[in-house]
């Protein structure tokens, strides 16, 4: 009888193991978990759908925004200055990403209501989102050169976007052949 307990108890615990190993979501990326919520803790129970937090970067990245009339010229690979508000110093970055879809904008310092360039007006029904007077579209960039700048900082970029006159001129004689034939 006990042999058989104890076998029992094992077979108990094996599933017991394989149910908790369910309940755990591994990131499919690597980086840092940052929590949004403030009573996290390990091994804690959520109810499905609770946004937990998101994994960053390791890497020190930037985020720009950039409007519709812009968002058509910038590319990845693209070098960009990055100025802070409190330093002469000049940052150098090149574009990773460029997000063609317009921003949901949360809580942040770039916001025009928290003192931001960024003019908006809170979203109907949830006042942690807003939306822009202007469709922006977001823009990452990181830093080729080491930089020692905090998180959370509001900083100023400048992109260089070189193009030539030739190619603008063929592009508008084509879209103007395109529309006559």
């Amino acid at each position: 009888m006990t042999a058989e307990k104890i076998e029992a108890d094992r077979t108990a615990l094996h599933e017991l193991r394989r149910r908790r190993e369910k309940l755990t979501v591994q990131s499919t990326m690597s980086g840092t978990f940052v929590s949004k919520l403030p009573s996290l803790s390990k091994q804690a129970f959520l109810p499905k759908g609770t946004q937990a937090g998101e994994v960053v970067s390791e890497k020190l990245m930037v985020y720009a925004c950039a409007q519709d009339r812009d968002i058509g010229k910038f590319k990845p690979g693209e070098e960009a200055t990055v100025y802070l508000r409190d330093s002469l110093e000049a940052r150098q970055a090149r574009i990773t990403a460029v997000n063609r879809i317009a921003a949901q904008l949360k809580d942040s310092p770039l916001l025009q209501r928290h003192g931001g360039p960024v003019p908006v007006y809170v979203a109907e029904g949830n006042g942690q989102n807003y939306i822009s007077v202007l469709p922006l579209y977001r823009i990452e960039l990181e830093f080729t050169t080491p930089a020692d700048i905090a998180s959370g900082r509001v900083v100023t970029v400048k992109i260089r976007h070189s193009e030539r006159l030739g190619e603008q001129l063929w592009k508008l004689i084509l879209s103007v052949l395109r529309k006559e034939f």
